[in-house]
């Protein structure tokens, strides 16, 4: 969940990493949000490989949290 709020607040601050003149300006865009959403997933997929634990009370509002900011940052 904490690294879930870290990556929402990154991407609502609106402050991209600073890129390259080389990269077009929606283009450097699209790079930091895609850098951003292979973070959640690296995430994700950590907690997935954890199938021995128990369902924890929090996971059904991490798995929410987690689509809806997968979903923002693909749009």
């Amino acid at each position: 969940m904490e690294e879930i709020k870290q990556i929402e607040e990154i991407f609502e601050s609106k402050n991209p990493a600073p890129m390259p003149f080389s990269h077009p300006t929606w283009g450097g865009n699209a790079i930091w949000s895609y850098s951003l959403m292979v973070r959640a997933n690296r995430v994700k997929a950590a907690i997935d490989s954890l199938y021995f634990i128990q369902d924890h009370p929090l996971q059904k509002e991490a798995l929410e949290r987690f689509r809806k900011l997968h979903t923002h940052l693909d749009e």
